[in-house]
């Protein structure tokens, strides 16, 4: 999981000087289904990219296992 903490904003609240805490978390998620690959990145709940790659019936046919697709899916997701 890659992720970039962000820390330390300062706000008033009711008049005292407080710290805010903000984490953002940028989530990377892959899902390799039978004939697509869907990616999406995330801050937090917030999608900020999404793209589903189609895979023909004949490219997934020359596999026996998902394991074995995992070459083909990892130079796929160079084509976004």
């Amino acid at each position: 999981m890659v992720y970039e903490n962000v820390i330390n904003k300062l706000i008033v609240l009711n008049g005292k000087l407080e710290v805010m805490m903000k984490d953002i978390f940028k989530i990377l998620t892959i899902n390799p289904g039978s004939t697509s690959t869907k990616i999406a990145v995330y801050d937090n709940d917030q999608e900020v990219f999404e793209k589903t790659l189609r895979h023909s019936s004949d490219e997934i046919g020359q596999f026996e296992t998902i394991a074995d697709q995992f070459n083909f899916r990892k130079d796929v997701r160079q084509l976004i």
